[in-house]
């Protein structure tokens, strides 16, 4: 297993750039280390509806698969945001069931949408803070 660090979304957040809104949301570890997403604003509605506990409404695929998963007994165990590759973060969606585990590659808004639905814990590979040159506080 990888070096993780326990992680929280902060907030989505929209700033005005050049006359146009941008959307990015922030992610902290618990070490006070921020990570900053850049993200489409329709992922940022969605994901904001989804840190405030807003139900959507209408059926969206987040559900979808909350519904799909929870009628097959399988937890939703974790999002771990993975890599950072060209500014763009991968995320993995970490699931479990009786019969065996799985691990699934997904959009990281997506993903983090996901994870805050479902109630599951929300991690960082420490590799990501290495490419952002933020150490690990000692």
């Amino acid at each position: 297993m990888t070096d993780r660090v326990a992680a929280v979304l902060k907030g989505v957040f929209e700033r005005e750039n050049s006359g146009k809104s941008v959307y990015f949301a922030t992610i902290a570890d618990q070490y006070g280390r921020s990570i900053y997403m850049y993200v489409p604003e329709q992922e940022a509605i969605a994901l904001a509806a989804a840190f405030d506990g807003t139900p959507s409404t209408r059926p969206q695929m987040v559900e979808v698969l909350l519904k799909s998963t929870a009628a097959f007994d399988i937890e939703i165990a974790a999002v771990v945001i993975t890599d950072l590759v060209d500014g763009v973060y991968s995320c993995q969606i970490e699931l479990r069931s009786a019969v065996r585990a799985v691990t699934v590659d997904a959009r990281a808004s997506d993903a983090i949408e996901v994870g805050l639905r479902a109630k599951c814990r929300l991690e960082i590979e420490e590799a990501v803070f290495t490419k952002l040159s933020k150490p690990r506080p000692e």
